[in-house]
């Protein structure tokens, strides 16, 4: 076995423990209630609305096109309203819902 075949072993061996311990630490940040991902920046207002009109039985559709008539802008300057992303903010605030 020459060296080059020894150090990318040895690379891939490493590469292979630090997933494990990645995981290993978002595991414990999840037990411990730890919100990972990029932070929600909806304004209150608007996640209010929509979480609203959740809870009053308006579906995923409905809800997005709400927002794209009235001329509410998107969080992250993206073209419109989708209802994927309706869902995931649901999803996300469902413990505050």
């Amino acid at each position: 076995m020459d060296s080059s075949t020894v150090i990318a072993s040895a690379a891939q061996l490493e590469r292979r423990l630090i997933g494990e311990r990645t995981k290993a630490a978002l595991a414990v940040k999840r037990a411990e209630g730890a919100r990972l991902g990029r932070q929600c920046v909806v304004p209150e207002a608007v996640l209010a609305r929509i979480l609203s009109r959740h809870r009053a039985g308006a579906s995923y559709s409905a809800i997005a096109r709400e927002p794209n008539e009235d001329g509410v802008a998107t969080t992250y300057g993206g073209r419109a309203w989708y209802p994927s992303t309706i869902r995931n903010l649901v999803l996300s605030h469902a413990n505050i819902a």
